[in-house]
């Protein structure tokens, strides 16, 4: 199953084993990153960047999760206590 921002707050199903993919905006050259919160209770098994088009441009993370649980995830500056937005699923198997 792939999911984007518009799934944030939702809770999804997925069929036993299946792979979640959840794609999100990221422009990295602002120090803006994606992170796994602790609270996550889903394992990430994959962590993929995807540049934009052009120097300076926006992308995208897709990170890859397995099992069921609770997935927690906050765009922030490493450097700074607060983050920007965040991005909370929560996921059921079939």
């Amino acid at each position: 199953m792939h999911l984007t921002q518009v799934h944030s707050g939702q809770t999804v199903t997925i069929a036993a084993g299946e792979p979640l993919s959840i794609e999100l905006p990221e422009n990295a050259t602002t120090g803006f990153r994606w992170a796994v919160e602790p609270a996550t209770t889903m394992q990430l098994v994959n962590d993929r960047q995807s540049p934009g088009s052009g120097i300076g441009a926006a992308g995208s993370r897709t990170l890859t999760f397995s099992g069921r649980g609770v997935i927690h995830l906050s765009l922030r500056r490493e450097w700074e206590p607060q983050p920007l937005q965040f991005f909370q699923v929560t996921v059921q198997e079939r």
